[in-house]
């Protein structure tokens, strides 16, 4: 098993292409996700963003953005 993960194979041209327009489409959805996010952190007003984990909304705020956008 740890020899496939490592090595997953020689697939051909058309599943590697539609692999990489799949990866690209997820990065630019969660990029633009991410901007909205982005945007209400520099944006007029306080911060209101859920606190799940407990450290303060604007931390919780700066990970989701850092998660969704680098």
């Amino acid at each position: 098993m740890i020899k496939n993960t490592f090595n997953p194979g020689n697939y051909a041209a058309h599943i590697n292409f539609a692999l990489l327009v799949l990866r690209i489409a997820v990065g630019i959805l969660m990029l633009t996700h991410g901007l909205g996010k982005f945007e209400r952190l520099f944006g007029e007003g306080p911060i209101q963003f859920s606190d799940p984990i407990g450290i303060g909304a604007t931390a919780s705020l700066v990970l989701a953005i850092f998660a969704e956008v680098f």
